[in-house]
């Protein structure tokens, strides 16, 4: 038998993912096996003469099969990075965006001693969590209404040695504990009508509670958590933080202004998309 290598191993899964990948059935190959040895692509090429075991051989391949069903290989893996931490994540949580990385700068722009920050739908605890560690003295919390959503980022905030608190919390329907500095929320934002044009491996695996609003209310959660931070939420001169589906940036700021927010600002994330929203609460 040809002894298996990583340049053959890799050029066979590419060949296996080419009816569903296409031209990029080789980078999704090329990502597998990084991530499955942990190495770089620098190292990938470098010693692709390194020989696969069989037992590392066959699961791969088991793998190859998942990406082929288009499971995203986040998922297949097991964890993703953010912000340069290793986050675990699985079926009960979305795959941090790039994008998002954006809001964590914005937040930690904001921080300059023990200030508090509560992130509302914190899935796998990403946001809390790279904010913590960029921003050790700050007290941070979040909440989230799914308790296997919560089971991961406890695990993560461990894995990443942060003191985040979480609870859970539906924000449609409750209050949230405390009074905080900073409100952050990257929440469900796509609308039904929207699903016909989004990737098969984010329709088939990843979870619809954390993605989808209803078409005719595109805004209920930012409106919630707005009306929230107005009733005792955010503290005086507190700062909202959100992550926004590009269609509704203008809207979701003239939302806020007409709810009496100030210094609200639309900014753009890095591929020149309206993606998030500033404002501050200001009381006389």
């Amino acid at each position: 038998m040809q002894k298996l290598t990583l340049d053959s191993v890799r050029r066979e899964i590419s060949a296996q993912l080419d009816e569903t990948y296409g031209a990029d059935s080789e980078s999704v190959a090329r990502n597998l096996l990084c991530d499955y040895y942990d190495i770089s692509f620098t190292q990938l090429i470098l010693n692709g003469n390194q020989e696969v075991v069989a037992r590392d051989y066959e699961r791969l391949n088991t793998y190859a099969e998942r990406l082929k069903r288009n499971e995203p290989l986040q998922y297949i893996i097991g964890y993703t990075t953010f912000c340069g931490l290793r986050f675990e994540v699985n079926s009960s949580v979305l795959i941090p965006r790039p994008e998002t990385q954006q809001i964590v700068d914005l937040v930690a722009e904001r921080l300059i001693g023990s200030e508090s920050v509560l992130d509302i739908g914190t899935g796998s605890g990403c946001i809390p969590i790279a904010v913590k560690k960029r921003k050790p003295m700050a007290h941070v919390s979040a909440v989230d209404v799914s308790m296997e959503a919560l089971t991961v980022a406890k695990r993560n905030a461990v894995q990443n040695e942060t003191d985040v608190h979480f609870a859970k919390c539906d924000i449609l329907r409750e209050m949230p504990e405390g009074a905080y500095d900073i409100v952050v929320s990257n929440p469900p934002y796509v609308c039904e009508e929207e699903r016909a044009d989004m990737q098969k491996n984010v329709l088939d695996y990843e979870p619809s509670l954390a993605l989808f609003v209803p078409n005719d209310d595109p805004l209920l959660f930012y409106r919630e958590i707005a009306r929230k931070s107005l009733s005792g939420l955010l503290k005086r001169n507190g700062h909202l933080v959100f992550e926004i589906n590009e269609r509704f940036g203008q809207e979701t700021a003239e939302m806020l202004r007409q709810m009496g927010f100030g210094n609200v600002e639309v900014l753009k994330d890095y591929c020149d998309k309206e993606r998030f929203v500033l404002a501050k609460k200001i009381e006389n």
